[in-house]
C-alpha cells in the first residue's frame, strides 16, 4: 500500500461513520417522536372513552335529581307517597349510578371486554362504600379550592397493571340537595331511620362534596405502542441504510473520476510529456476501469445480500403476524386486530420501498443501449398493461402521434410505466378521468407531455417532485414510496434530456421530459 492511500483512510472512515452516526441518532430521534405521539394518542382516546362513561352517568344523576325528585317530592305533597317513605334506589343518586355502572361492567365481561373501575369519593359519605381515601379527599379539597381546574389525570400502577386515572368533581351542591343532605332533622324520616350516623348530613350549598373517578386497563394500549414503535423504527433503519449505501456509491464514483481528472491536467506540461503520460495514464485508466467494474460488481452483490439481510426481519413480522392471526385472532379485540393487520400493512410496504431503492440504484448504473425507439409502439405496449390495471375505470385516453428518438428503449419504457401510472393513480376520484399523450419540437429538442385531470398539487412544492421519498399527497390517499419520478428525472438525465411538472390543486397535472433530436 502507498503513502497516498494511507493518507486517505482516515477521510474514508470518516465518510462511512457520519452517514451512519446520523442514521443511527436520526432513527433513534424519529423513534421516540413515533413513540411519544402514539402514547399521547391512546392515552388521548382512554381519557375519550373516560370522558364518556363519566358524562353518561353525569347524566343520569341530573335526571334522577331534577325529574324522579321532583315527581316524587309532589306524589309524596299530593299524598300518593307516604311522607315517612324513603328508598335510595329511588332517591339517591350516587346508589343508582354505582349499582348501574355495576351492570355495565357486567355486559363488557360478556363482551370479553375489560372492566372500567369506578368510584364516587365523598369526606362525608353516607355509605362507607364511597369513602375517600386521603388522595381522594386531597383532589375534592382542590376542586374546591381552585375552581378552574375541572379535571384530573394521571397514569397510576395497580399490582403491576398500568391505568389511566381521570377524575371530576361531583354536581355542586345546592339547596335542593339539602333536602337530603342538609340538616339530619330536616331530612326525610325514611332516610333518618335508614342511616342513622351524620355520614352524608350537615353538607353546605356552593361546595363539591365528592369526586367521581374511574380507573382504565392500558397494558395493552402501550404493549401495542412499543410493537408499532419498534416496527415503524426497523423500517426507517433499513430506509436509511439503503439510502447512504446508494449515495456512498455515488461519491466514490464521483470522487475516482475527479481524481482521473485532476491528473489528467497536472500533468499537461509539454508535448514530451503528454506522450508519456498518455501511455501511463492509458495503462492506469485501465487499471482503474478494471477496479471500478470489479466494486460495481462487489457493490451489486452487496447490494442484493442487503437487500437479502432487510428481507428477512420483514418476512418475521409477516411470518408472525400470519400465526397470531391464525391462532389467537379469537382472542383479539377489534382494535388488536386491526393493529396486527397495520404491522402486516407496513412490513408489506417495507418490502415494496426495498424493491423501489433497488430499481433505483440500477438505474444510474445500468449501461445504456442507443438505438431507434418507435416511442409510439413502446407507447402502446405500456399502454396495455396499464389499460388491463385500470379496467374497472371510466378513462378517456387521447394519444397522438409521437415522433422516433434516439435512446434506450428499456429504461424509455420504465419512464412511460411511471408517468402512465401515475396519471391513472392520481385521476382515481374523477368519475371519468381524461388522460393525453402528444410531443412537440422545441428549439433541438422533442418534448413529450402526459397531461391529466387529477388531484393535481401546489407548484410552490414543484421542487419537491423529482426528490427521493418526496411525497406531496399522504400514503392513506395514495399508494406508492415516492421513488418513480426519482427515477424517471435519472433515465431521462442519461438521455441527455431534462423532465419538469406544472399542475394546480384538484385540476390536473401536466408532466413533461425533453429528448434530443
Amino acid at each position: 500500500m502507498d503513502i497516498d492511500s494511507k493518507s486517505h483512510r482516515p477521510e474514508t472512515v470518516r465518510r462511512f461513520f457520519k452517514p451512519l452516526l446520523f442514521a443511527v441518532v436520526t432513527t433513534f430521534a424519529v423513534a421516540v417522536v413515533i413513540y411519544y405521539a402514539l402514547s399521547a394518542f391512546f392515552l388521548k382516546d382512554a381519557e375519550d372513552k373516560i370522558r364518556n362513561v363519566l358524562f353518561s352517568h353525569r347524566g343520569l344523576h341530573h335526571y334522577i335529581q331534577k325529574i324522579m325528585h321532583p315527581t316524587f317530592y309532589k306524589a309524596r305533597d299530593n299524598g300518593a307517597v307516604s311522607q315517612q317513605f324513603y328508598s335510595p334506589e329511588i332517591f339517591s343518586s350516587s346508589f343508582i349510578v354505582r349499582n348501574m355502572h355495576a351492570f355495565y361492567n357486567e355486559e363488557m365481561k360478556k363482551a370479553g371486554l375489560p372492566e372500567v373501575y369506578y368510584k364516587m369519593a365523598s369526606v362525608n359519605p353516607r355509605n362507607p362504600v364511597n369513602l375517600a381515601d386521603p388522595s381522594e379527599a386531597a383532589l375534592i379539597k382542590m376542586f374546591n379550592e381552585n375552581r378552574d381546574v375541572h379535571e384530573y389525570r394521571d397514569v397510576i400502577s395497580v399490582d403491576g397493571k398500568k391505568y389511566l386515572y381521570y377524575a371530576i368533581p361531583f354536581l355542586e351542591t345546592d339547596a335542593n340537595c339539602l333536602k337530603c343532605h342538609g340538616k339530619r332533622e330536616e331530612a326525610p324520616p325514611g332516610l333518618q331511620a335508614l342511616y342513622p350516623g351524620e355520614g352524608g348530613f350537615n353538607e353546605k350549598t356552593g361546595v363539591f362534596r365528592a369526586i367521581e373517578s374511574i380507573k382504565m386497563p392500558i397494558n395493552d394500549d402501550i404493549s401495542t405502542v412499543h410493537i408499532l414503535t419498534s416496527s415503524l423504527s426497523v423500517g426507517i433503519a433499513a430506509t436509511f441504510l439503503l439510502f447512504f449505501f446508494n449515495r456512498r456509491l455515488k461519491i466514490l464514483v464521483s470522487d475516482k473520476t475527479a481524481s482521473l481528472e485532476a491528473e489528467i491536467i497536472e500533468h499537461k506540461q509539454t508535448k514530451d510529456e503528454i506522450h508519456r503520460l498518455n501511455i501511463e495514464l492509458e495503462q492506469r485508466v485501465i487499471e482503474r476501469t478494471a477496479q471500478l467494474e470489479s466494486a460495481n460488481s462487489e457493490l451489486e452483490a452487496f447490494c442484493y445480500s442487503v437487500s437479502h439481510d432487510l428481507r428477512a426481519p420483514l418476512r418475521h413480522i409477516d411470518g408472525y403476524v400470519d400465526l397470531l392471526i391464525s391462532r389467537c385472532r379469537d382472542g383479539l379485540s377489534d382494535k388488536g386486530v386491526h393493529y396486527v393487520d397495520t404491522i402486516a400493512s407496513s412490513a408489506r410496504q417495507m418490502g415494496t420501498l426495498i424493491d423501489d431503492l433497488l430499481q433505483f440504484s440500477r438505474t444510474g448504473r445500468a449501461e445504456m443501449c442507443h438505438e431507434q425507439v418507435d416511442m409510439n409502439q413502446l407507447l402502446k405496449d405500456v399502454l396495455t398493461m396499464v389499460r388491463e390495471s385500470a379496467s374497472d375505470r371510466m378513462i378517456e385516453w387521447v394519444i397522438g402521434e409521437l415522433p422516433p428518438v434516439k435512446g434506450d428503449s428499456v429504461l424509455l419504457r420504465q419512464v412511460w410505466a411511471n408517468l402512465l401510472g401515475n396519471a391513472v393513480k392520481y385521476t382515481r376520484s374523477r368519475e371519468t378521468a381524461r388522460i393525453s399523450v402528444s410531443a412537440h419540437e422545441e428549439n433541438s429538442d422533442i418534448v413529450f407531455v402526459v397531461e391529466d385531470n387529477g388531484v393535481g398539487f401546489d407548484m410552490k412544492y414543484a421542487g419537491k417532485l423529482f426528490g427521493v421519498f418526496q411525497r406531496l399527497h399522504s400514503q392513506e390517499e395514495f399508494e406508492g414510496t415516492g421513488i418513480g419520478l426519482a427515477t424517471v428525472q435519472r433515465i431521462i438525465n442519461r438521455h441527455g434530456g431534462r423532465v419538469w411538472g406544472e399542475g394546480e390543486l384538484d385540476k390536473g397535472a401536466n408532466f413533461y421530459f425533453s429528448l434530443p433530436q
